[in-house]
């Protein structure tokens, strides 16, 4: 699983995160690349903050309302595998055209 704020960084708060993301998928775009001729599919997920007790340290009153509905985000999910992409972004950090012509972008790269 990668994760969007590797394309866009979180900026002061988070740089070691955003640059952990960002490895992660240059690692992804790179082993895909290199299983083409194969019969292996390399698939990134790339989720949204989902609800769940990741953020209990805020309180679960408080850190549970952060992100997206669990239900909702293994909906999206599941209907990007079944389309058989290999890259499925749930969700945006950013206005969804923008971050998919930088994401587009990128793998082109590759």
């Amino acid at each position: 699983m990668s994760f969007p704020f590797g394309l866009v960084g979180v900026g002061r708060r988070g740089p070691a995160y955003s640059a952990a993301k960002a490895a992660l998928n240059a690692f992804i775009l790179c082993f895909r690349e290199q299983l083409k001729s194969t019969n292996v599919k390399v698939i990134e997920l790339s989720p949204p903050a989902v609800q769940s007790e990741l953020h209990d340290y805020m309180t679960p009153e408080v850190g549970r309302k952060i992100g997206m509905p669990l239900d909702q985000f293994i909906d999206e999910a599941f209907a990007g595998l079944q389309d058989g992409k290999d890259q499925v972004v749930v969700g945006s950090v950013a206005e969804e055209k923008t971050f998919h012509e930088v994401l587009n972008k990128r793998r082109a790269m590759f």
